[in-house]
């Protein structure tokens, strides 16, 4: 990022996460967050030549303010393709490729993870973990989890993302709970129950808990004793 370009990201700018179904709006002065709005205008509901006319009209609701946009937004299916940012990485590494649309909008690029067969990336997300890092409200050091749909672990060490990876707990969850066989048993499972079973896949390395596992957690009676599988690893 250029001098007279960060300059204009000054105490006023409006930040807009921007994913694939859903938008968020926040206008920041100060450090804080004074203005915000959530919709249902993500990328797919904007046509290719439309996202001048939608940042336009965000700038005449929430006012006329430099822009810093993240997620979907710079994907293929976004506004503009911005390219990823290899891990390790944190705000010092990414400030510097933002894609700057004009001198008063930017789109932040995501992060990439490589290691062999393995990769993965995430947009948007980079965003939340190292803002949470930035303003003290997790460690420094650590394995942080993004719940959602998809969810990511990061795990993170003096404050930048080293590795990452994305599970798809959420959409999992869904699914058996919509329409597998297990969905009665699994709406029966008590709080500790679910508790249990998570630290039993936390301590084996999993991500993802066996369906089967859970579904026989409230099958079984309180007092039954119900043996730890094996450590294996996550089905995402």
């Amino acid at each position: 990022m250029t001098t007279s370009r960060a300059a204009r990201f000054g105490d006023a700018f409006l930040a807009v996460d921007w994913g694939t179904t859903n938008r968020r709006v926040y206008r920041i002065e100060g450090g804080q967050v004074v203005a915000t709005d959530r919709d249902a205008r993500g990328v797919t509901a904007v046509p290719a030549d439309g996202f001048p006319a939608e940042v336009a009209d965000l700038r005449a609701r929430f006012g006329d303010l430099p822009m810093l946009l993240a997620g979907m937004v710079g994907s293929t299916i976004g506004w503009r393709d911005v390219p990823y940012v290899g891990v390790p990485a944190g705000i010092d590494t990414i400030a510097p490729r933002l894609g700057w649309i004009d001198d008063r909008t930017a789109i932040v690029p995501g992060l990439s993870f490589r290691d062999g067969a393995r990769a993965d990336v995430m947009r948007g997300e980079e965003i939340q973990l190292l803002g949470a890092i930035a303003a003290g409200l997790v460690p420094r050091d650590g394995l942080l989890c993004q719940p959602g749909t998809h969810c990511k672990w990061a795990r993170v060490a003096g404050g930048v993302v080293v590795d990452f990876t994305t599970a798809m707990t959420g959409e999992l969850f869904a699914l058996l709970r919509g329409t597998a066989c297990c969905r009665r048993s699994s709406a029966a499972l008590s709080r500790p129950a679910r508790r249990s079973a998570t630290a039993s896949r936390r301590a084996s390395g999993a991500t993802c808990p066996p369906p089967c596992s859970a579904s026989a957690r409230a099958s079984c009676s309180a007092s039954a004793t119900i043996p730890t599988p094996p450590p294996m690893q996550a089905v995402c």
